[in-house]
């Protein structure tokens, strides 16, 4: 899912003073020329001393203040030496970072586990000066709904860009949860020549991620199992695949097709395995409700359970297998902490809306199970197949259970599927690799 990027830059205007500069209070008095002091004082560059530039300037301070008092002209000329290196080093620092352009690429979304993968451009503007040691950091902040108030800190280097010279700097790792993660502000800075001051700037370039839920896999069994339930019984699928014989089409092989029905030759030319097609295909309209809703995640600080992710996972997987199918239309809703749902034909569009919304679903504070199901069940289509995926009783022997057990009023003329996740049964239908508890996201960016 993450095949297309944004992009921010930013550049520094030619003189800094202009974009620093705030508007001074225009005032008389000893009120008005404070506010203008202070004005000119944030107009200059955000110059500072580092560690070894402290303990140099305390030297120079001795030696002139010995010399000072013992009248010593040669200690004066040694503090007049030191002296130098510490200005020049201020007047490099001051001019460096005027004319620098960064721009950020970060793909729009990736799912969780997934790899990102980063670019920072890096071009000096200037047709003189070049550039030396500069470095850079990127803040990342998770907005929710899992891992907030976390900020991971991502530091670069650049050892040197001559004038015009782009530079593309570029870290990878993986997202572990879901979510909206914010890029930036970036930090750059610079010490050089000799390490005695340095610059520091704040830039203001943000971009945000999209992780979608992780995807996992939905075994042969679950779809053998929609398949029979969608012929009404397992023996009349039999019968109607033994008695029909009309070919009507080759379609992509999809798990739980049999091998006696691919066909070779179409395979060979399509460059990946085809399957034969007796009859036209008859689909189905699915209403999927997902309830979020969790006291052991209540109960985490972090807001997240390991079987609500599970819930999303699953949702997920089975919203993009709906879309690569096609042909049908989809309810999905979500009971989170924002109730949402919508019902529209199954295509890419539905699908990134879909998983956009898992992604940054939160878990509820109270049960909206009742609410959402009392709201989208009279859009519900005639015939379709409704399936709720909840974690409430997840120690419950069997995994399917009347909607009658969660309170929930009974459909007409449909009969919904009640899954709840986890249970012994699951791993029969569906797999994914969950990371560990406490294992926390962005510590593999580097």
């Amino acid at each position: 899912m993450g095949g297309n990027f944004s992009s921010s830059d930013f550049c520094m205007d030619k003189n800094p003073r202009n974009s620093l500069r705030s508007t001074p209070y225009n005032g008389r008095g000893l009120l008005g020329y404070a506010s203008q002091a202070m004005g000119w004082y944030r107009s200059l560059p955000q110059i500072q001393l580092t560690q070894a530039g402290v303990y140099y300037l305390a030297i120079l301070t001795v030696v002139a203040v010995v010399a000072i008092m013992r009248q010593i002209n040669l200690m004066l000329i040694l503090a007049g030496m030191l002296l130098g290196p510490l200005i020049y080093n201020w007047r490099l620092t001051r001019r460096a970072l005027q004319k620098v352009h960064i721009r950020r690429l970060v793909p729009q979304a990736v799912c969780a586990g997934d790899l990102v993968v980063v670019q920072l451009e890096v071009v000096n503007l200037s047709k003189r000066s070049s550039l030396y040691a500069l470095r850079l950091v990127d803040h990342i902040t998770p907005l929710g709904p899992v891992l907030k108030g976390e900020t991971w800190d991502v530091p670069l280097f650049v050892p040197y860009l001559a004038p015009g010279e782009k530079s593309v700097l570029s870290y990878e790792g993986r997202i572990e949860y879901r979510g909206r993660y914010q890029f930036g502000p970036l930090v750059v800075a610079t010490h050089f020549p000799f390490g005695l001051t340095e610059r520091r700037l704040t830039i203001p370039l943000e971009d945000q991620l999209t992780v979608f839920p992780r995807m996992g896999k939905l075994t042969r069994k679950w779809h053998t199992r929609r398949r029979e339930e969608f012929e009404g019984a397992p023996g009349r699928s039999q019968r109607q695949s033994r008695l029909s014989h009309e070919f009507y089409g080759v379609r992509g092989w999809q798990h739980g097709d049999s091998l006696r029905w691919i066909h070779w030759r179409s395979s060979a030319r399509h460059g990946k395995l085809v399957v034969r097609q007796f009859c036209r295909p008859r689909n189905r309209d699915v209403a999927l409700i997902v309830d979020l809703y969790s006291e052991s995640a209540l109960e985490d600080k972090r807001g997240h359970s390991q079987d609500t992710e599970l819930v999303v996972s699953f949702a997920a997987t089975l919203l993009r297998q709906l879309c690569r199918e096609g042909g049908t239309n989809i309810l999905l809703a979500i009971a989170g902490e924002e109730p949402w749902w919508t019902l529209a034909p199954a295509s890419t569009s539905f699908l990134r809306v879909g998983l956009e919304h898992l992604a940054i679903a939160e878990i509820p504070t109270k049960n909206m199970l009742q609410e959402i199901w009392e709201e989208f069940s009279r859009h519900i289509p005639p015939g379709a197949e409704v399936l709720l995926v909840s974690v409430r009783q997840a120690n419950a022997t069997s995994a399917e259970k009347p909607p009658r057990q969660l309170g929930l009023r009974e459909l007409p003329g449909c009969s919904p599927r009640i899954l709840r996740l986890p249970c012994r049964e699951i791993s029969e239908f569906f797999s994914v690799g969950l990371s560990p508890q406490g294992e926390m996201a962005g510590k593999v960016l580097q």
